[in-house]
């Protein structure tokens, strides 16, 4: 009987303990914490912490991920009022500087999931850099609202300036329906 209540406390006190996001590092370039929120829609934010080193300036170029069909980089800016979504070609990061990827803000977008991200699972995904070259990261997914997993308040600081791709409507606009 006691041995029970000491293995269930066991067991409660793991699952309180917040799981640690990784570190990873790979020519010049280090991604930390990175995250995604549990989601059941067709796209899925992936946030996380990119820094690089005093070698030089990287670019994020690209991110690929077996649970969707494609992804992008993406930002957020505002247009007359209105937060709208943005594809860009690259996000830089300057040597000795860190770029935060969060909502609202800059972030890898997953479009058209083969299947619903889901609470406490992880998954990975490849990173493209130029001129670091790529690598894969594990992605941590956590409970919809919730923020990362890594226990630091987030950092929005200065931000790069990008390059936004010009925007193309979807076609069911029409010159005419706004």
């Amino acid at each position: 009987m006691k041995m029970g209540f000491i293995v269930a406390g066991l067991a409660l006190s793991l699952i309180a303990i917040p799981a640690q996001a990784a570190e990873w590092t790979q020519n010049g370039v280090t991604v930390d914490c990175a995250w995604a929120q549990a989601t059941r829609n067709v796209v899925a934010p992936v946030y996380m912490e990119i820094r690089a080193d005093s070698r030089g300036g990287q670019r994020l170029t690209a991110a690929f991920s077996d649970l969707a069909e494609t992804a992008e980089i993406d930002s957020y800016t505002r247009i007359a009022g209105v937060l709208r979504r943005q594809r860009i070609e690259y996000l830089p990061i300057e040597p000795n500087q860190a770029v935060q990827l969060l909502p609202g803000g800059y972030h890898v977008l997953l479009v058209r999931l083969k299947e619903p991200l889901i609470a406490g699972t992880r998954f990975e995904t490849w990173l493209e850099f130029q001129p670091a070259g790529g690598f894969v990261v594990e992605v941590q997914v956590v409970p919809p609202g919730a923020g990362p997993p890594c226990g630091r308040g987030v950092d929005v600081g200065r931000q790069p300036q990008i390059r936004v791709l010009p925007f193309t409507p979807p076609n069911w606009i029409t010159s005419g329906s706004f």
